[in-house]
């Protein structure tokens, strides 16, 4: 697998769908964007955390009001599918797994945190403070892996 190649197309498929769905989302203030990564079941979950979301805990990304609305809200994208299937198949013939998953997280942040997709979600109603983050669903430890991509 190419990461960086990888990389490259899975920044293509956010963007697009960022761009695609910008009117569902023009009524929301956006405090943070959230890529999930699983290797291990072939899916990537896009998700907002928005000002109206009342939490206790802002990284129950599963408990934002538009949580992989790329899933549960709109029609799927066929791109980022095929990226998620390709995942798979490569994390399921892989030995090093645990590597792979690393190196695939890292590829996920470097695209959330590229120019393509900042410039579409650019064109949100973003907060001030608004942040990309993509974490290791498997770690409690909250390590934002788009920290060293900004």
């Amino acid at each position: 697998m190419d990461i960086d190649n990888y990389s490259q197309e899975l920044a293509k498929a956010i963007s697009s769908y960022l761009i695609d769905h910008q009117e569902f989302f023009s009524k929301y203030e956006i405090l943070a964007f959230d890529v999930g990564c699983f290797p291990w079941h072939g899916c990537f979950e896009l998700s907002f955390l928005t000002s109206s979301d009342k939490l206790e805990d802002k990284y129950d990304i599963a408990n934002w009001k538009l949580y992989a609305f790329n899933h549960e809200l709109l029609p799927p994208s066929p791109y980022l599918d095929r990226l998620g299937q390709e995942m798979l198949e490569n994390y399921s013939s892989s030995d090093e797994r645990s590597d792979l998953t690393l190196r695939l997280l890292c590829a996920t942040a470097k695209a959330a945190m590229s120019t393509l997709v900042r410039g579409s979600i650019g064109q949100y109603n973003l907060h001030d403070n608004f942040k990309v983050t993509v974490f290791d669903p498997d770690a409690s430890d909250q390590e934002n892996f788009c920290l060293a991509h900004s």
